[in-house]
């Protein structure tokens, strides 16, 4: 377990990424609950009140999502609603702007060059609402407007001492809610045909195209039946599956889609890294 606190420590400390031909220090912190709304998009994007991806508590008014290498990303900077005049930049509108009812928007400084002053100001005011919700369903509501969703992500990220740049890394929601529940559904024979993520707001975890062939390719060789490698006979899933055996078999099974996804880009690399450890500390522990 070493090693998870090793690499958890690297990630908290930050490591470069290229955005725009720009090496930038990108922070992460992993929690144990909250942030699915951000997860569900993606694990590696940078969010925040001032990072490349900011929040969508930030970003009232107007926000573009687009699809791009089968991921759903957010291009506020890029295409950004001209909110003081009611026109609109981009060519087609947002599809994810909306009014939060329990308060008004907050100024939005759109140009990258301004991004100093999305900062601490607003983030602290994401906290303190989260900190005021009178009940657990209003700070979820906030949280997910916000991408700090729930206590858990509230607690840890009051501490970032440099929200300039940083991402959360959810590992637990992300998995247990979607990666997990698809492979479970792939080797019961119950996700079938599948199709690659290339629509119009698509999730990246519903599986790329390359992900889908190397599925379908263990699909052949296992027969719709539990991997052997996953410590028991071949058996059809069906009940009697304790909770932690489907929960390790997710676990397992997900590290070669990661590192069949991520591994060329060493960029990203980091994150296979330290789900590897985690499932390594998992199955040993």
């Amino acid at each position: 377990m070493d090693e998870i606190a090793t690499m958890l420590h690297r990630l908290e400390t930050g490591f470069p990424i290229t955005i725009d031909g720009r090496r930038i220090r990108c922070r992460a912190f992993v929690v144990h609950a909250g942030v699915d709304y951000q997860q569900l998009n993606s694990m590696t994007n940078v969010r925040g009140v001032n990072a490349w991806f900011p929040c969508v508590y930030c970003l009232i008014g107007g926000i573009k999502q687009t699809a791009h290498d089968n991921t759903t990303h957010y291009y506020p900077l890029a295409f950004p609603y001209d909110i003081h005049h009611g026109q609109v930049r981009a060519a087609d509108p947002p599809v994810n702007a909306r009014v939060v009812p329990w308060r008004l928007p907050p100024a939005v400084h759109y140009q990258p060059g301004d991004l100093p002053l999305r900062a601490d100001p607003i983030y602290r005011a994401h906290l303190d609402d989260m900190a005021q919700a009178q009940n657990n369903q209003a700070q979820e509501d906030i949280g997910k407007a916000t991408g700090l969703n729930g206590p858990a992500a509230f607690r840890i990220l009051e501490f970032c001492k440099n929200p300039f740049r940083y991402a959360i890394v959810d590992p637990f929601h992300l998995l247990c809610e979607n990666v997990i529940p698809n492979l479970w559904k792939i080797f019961a024979g119950t996700l079938k045909p599948m199709s690659p993520a290339n629509r119009f707001g698509e999730m990246l975890f519903l599986l790329a195209r390359q992900d889908v062939a190397f599925v379908n390719e263990c699909l052949k060789l296992n027969g719709k039946y539990i991997p052997s490698s996953f410590g028991r006979n071949l058996r059809e899933i069906c009940g009697g599956w304790k909770g932690s055996e489907w929960m390790t078999f997710g676990f397992r099974f997900a590290l070669p889609l990661y590192y069949h996804a991520w591994g060329p880009n060493p960029d990203k690399l980091v994150f296979t890294l330290m789900y590897s450890k985690f499932v390594q500390g998992i199955c040993t522990s």
